[in-house]
């Protein structure tokens, strides 16, 4: 136990650094938002839907803001719920003490789903209470029910995680149950059920406006869902496949592959269909390290012990190399900025420029909105109050926005304008010229997207200039 106790000691201090030293990206800070400046009823019937997912998430966060919650203290919203996790698998999984103590430190559980507060965070400690629970004869049935209802409230992915839960579960009943057990499976049912529906009536109809168009067609997804198991495991192909091939074999061994391959083909499903980040992706890792937790929940037989050994080692090795991957990912953290926004607000307060006219060039400039205590842009809502942000791509600001010319945004000439583009992509900005800049480091792991910058606008001569002079450029 002591033992345990250290390496969640360990754990709780590196996850509480990195997070303290986190800077919030665009759509951590849009989660705060909604929590701070919306109405709670909006939350269910109008933004949940635009965000693509259920509102406890968002809940949660408009609970934080009114008891006081400040936004510096943001993180402990992922970190808190990320250490119930930790501490759940160190002191009931029952996997060898190699792989209890690796675990945690992997990049998704000890990076990704701690220290970057977003829903996911949460849903490690209620995947294991499902493992915890776990009982062929539903003895723990009233606890496993619960995490099951909070994770169909928190994501899309959440959903689908536990529906696969479930629906493997109940696969394994199938003793003879008395009618008084029948009865706590039916209310049990209805929990689900009824939790399903509150999810469906917050999204249905699916906001697909909500979604980039053309990210996925059938050409695309096979190497989408490459992508998805690669990224979710070892990083290249090979690896990935060897430890999915030794962990299917174990957990078919152990009767535990449905338990496994459920809640991943559900996930894999999504990822295909609709959409998928490395955000995303790292649920597989999560839900494999259920299935490891209920293959290891009986004695191991001695005609199982190589095999056993074999998956110890397999696992162990992934585990390792993840490990490195989670704290570097906290290193890097502390060492350098991973969000523009804290030092563009700073500057933006420093020179007033919240106080007169400011437009915003890229909507993932909202990840300035929290350090203010309104909505600071002329072009969102005639600079109504109210930060929160429903993102429709039907909106001028949306539409305009999503890597287009920020042109079209200064067309009417602003004073000021803040415009964010990813390292290297920027596009051209007649008429105003560069009077500061603020950059950040690629984000770790994340092939492919680069550190963003933004830079500050100050229009060049008056509002009607028919012929702008060209941009300075100050790097």
């Amino acid at each position: 136990m002591k033992m345990r106790a250290g390496v969640w000691c360990l754990w709780v201090m590196l996850v509480a650094v990195a997070a303290a030293c986190h800077e919030h990206s665009f759509d951590e800070a849009q989660g705060w938002m909604l929590g701070r400046d919306a109405h709670w009823w909006q939350l269910v019937t109008l933004y949940s839907h635009y965000e693509g997912h259920p509102g406890g998430w968002y809940g949660l966060l408009w609970l934080l803001n009114r008891v006081g919650l400040p936004y510096s203290a943001f993180w402990l919203a992922g970190a808190v719920p990320a250490a119930v996790g930790a501490a759940v698998w160190l002191r009931r999984s029952p996997v060898p003490a190699v792989l209890r103590y690796l675990a945690p430190f992997s990049f998704f559980f000890l990076y990704q789903y701690a220290a970057v507060a977003r829903p996911y965070c949460i849903l490690p400690a209620l995947i294991f209470g499902c493992a915890a629970f776990y009982d062929d004869r539903g003895r723990g049935r009233y606890a496993f029910t619960a995490c099951l209802a909070v994770m169909f409230q928190l994501t899309v992915h959440g959903f689908l995680i536990g529906a696969g839960i479930y629906l493997a579960r109940i696969r394994r009943l199938v003793t003879p149950l008395s009618l008084d057990e029948r009865r706590r499976e039916t209310v049990c049912f209805g929990i689900l059920l009824a939790s399903a529906g509150v999810m469906a009536a917050q999204l249905l109809p699916f906001p697909l406006d909500t979604m980039v168009p053309g990210t996925r067609s059938l050409e695309t997804l096979p190497a989408w869902l490459h992508w998805a198991a690669v990224e979710g495991f070892a990083d290249s192909l090979l690896p990935s496949l060897v430890v999915l091939a030794v962990s299917c074999f174990w957990f078919a061994l152990r009767g535990v592959l449905l338990d496994f391959f459920l809640p991943s083909f559900f996930l894999m499903a999504l990822f295909a269909l609709l959409h998928a980040r490395l955000t995303h992706v790292g649920l597989l890792s999560v839900v494999w390290l259920y299935a490891l937790w209920l293959s290891f929940r009986e004695p191991v037989a001695e005609k199982h012990k190589r095999a056993a050994q074999l998956v110890t080692a397999v696992a162990g090795a992934l585990l390792v190399y993840q490990a490195a991957q989670g704290i570097t990912a906290c290193w890097r953290e502390v060492q350098q900025a991973a969000s523009p926004a804290p030092a563009a607000a700073a500057f933006v307060r420093e020179q007033g420029w919240d106080k007169g006219q400011l437009y915003a060039a890229n909507y993932e400039i909202w990840a300035m909105q929290p350090y203010f205590s309104q909505n600071i842009f002329d072009n969102w809502h005639n600079k109504d109050a109210s930060a929160a942000l429903a993102l429709r791509w039907e909106e001028p600001l949306m539409a305009e926005n999503y890597r287009n010319p920020p042109a079209q945004v200064l067309h009417d000439r602003p004073l000021h304008a803040l415009y964010l583009y990813d390292f290297g992509r920027r596009m051209p900005t007649p008429g105003y010229r560069t009077v500061a800049q603020f950059t950040s480091v690629t984000p770790f792991k994340f092939a492919g997207l680069h550190g963003q910058t933004i830079d500050a606008l100050e229009r060049i001569g008056p509002a009607g200039a028919a012929e702008p002079a060209p941009p300075e450029h100050h790097h």
